[in-house]
């Protein structure tokens, strides 16, 4: 009788278990996530490139607005940045839908509609939460989001120190 009582025990233990998010993915990854998420977005994997160790895709949505990501990547290929721009600033209920889709797929347990409320308060914005930085710019020119990762990202403030030398 404990038999039978402990083995559906350890194969609901082993389960969930394994049913755990992935908190790292590559910028592959992330498009392929983001298009489960989103069908009305499509990548141009094709035309997409390499420049300076960064990953750049172009985009498009169901009405033709076009997107630019830039993906930085640290050493093991995950995604630590990600990037998104629109020239097409009259469609900025669009680039919100976008910028709303890469939250809930690169960050999923923050709260969306919290970070997008906190980036549209001023031209330029940010919003830090335990474990991601985010960056907007409403621009006559340009729409711009950003979205950053803590625990991979590196901190590129130069350390304060009171040693005679420093130049100030």
């Amino acid at each position: 009788m404990k038999k039978l009582i402990l083995l559906p025990l350890i194969f609901v233990t082993v389960m969930f278990s394994s049913c755990s998010v992935q908190k790292t993915m590559s910028s592959a990854l992330f498009i392929e996530r983001i298009q489960m998420l989103n069908g009305n977005i499509v990548f141009d994997t094709e035309n997409a490139f390499f420049e300076d160790g960064k990953y750049i895709c172009f985009a498009k949505n169901e009405n033709g607005t076009d997107f630019v990501l830039e993906f930085e990547t640290d050493e093991s290929g995950n995604a630590k940045k990600i990037c998104l721009a629109c020239r097409e600033t009259d469609k900025a209920e669009e680039f919100k839908l976008f910028t709303k889709s890469i939250i809930k797929t690169y960050s999923p347990d923050d709260d969306t509609d919290a970070v997008i409320s906190e980036l549209s308060k001023d031209t330029y914005c940010h919003c830090d939460t335990q474990w991601h930085r985010y960056s907007a710019v409403n621009e006559k020119k340009c729409l711009f989001f950003s979205v950053e990762s803590k625990k991979l990202a590196t901190s590129s403030d130069a350390e304060l120190t009171l040693k005679q030398n420093d130049i100030i």
